[in-house]
């Protein structure tokens, strides 16, 4: 993943995820247009409040990449903090108001892709989140706004 210098600017980016479940039997895919991106300390960062629907509130969701590892960091109404590294098995706690799911992953793949134009991640991973195990297939692109 190619660094840029540390001192670039916040820049405003389009980000498109599309998400699939238990071997494609289920797709979402969204689409959001106002995402900060920038780049520190080798990384980059993705950022953007998340649509909240019926809730007072917000979450305000990060999306750390690093060339071998994407960590995806939310706060407000939900508090989460997950690594995904292919080949690990990772454990977090996500919290929902007063209420916390135990989420377990294991990543079996993950390629990260980040070029001044933009970027794209390609993740898949097997999740056990209160008590079910689902096959996910993730695939973000990102690319600056015009």
């Amino acid at each position: 993943m190619p660094t840029e210098p540390p001192t670039q600017k916040k820049r405003t980016c389009v980000l498109t995820w599309v998400r699939r479940t238990d071997a494609g039997g289920h797709v979402e895919t969204e689409r959001i247009a106002d995402v900060t991106w920038q780049q520190r300390a080798g990384a980059h960062y993705l950022s953007y409040e998340e649509p909240v629907s019926g809730d007072t509130g917000s979450v305000r969701t990060t999306l750390r990449l690093e060339p071998h590892a994407l960590t995806w960091i939310r706060h407000g109404l939900i508090d989460w903090t997950h690594t995904f590294r292919e080949g690990d098995s990772h454990v977090s706690r996500m919290t929902m108001r007063s209420q916390a799911i135990a989420i377990s992953t294991q990543t079996t793949h993950l390629q990260v892709d980040v070029h001044p134009e933009g970027g794209r991640v390609e993740l898949r991973y097997v999740m056990t989140m209160a008590g079910e195990e689902s096959d996910v297939a993730l695939e973000l692109t990102f690319s600056p706004s015009e």
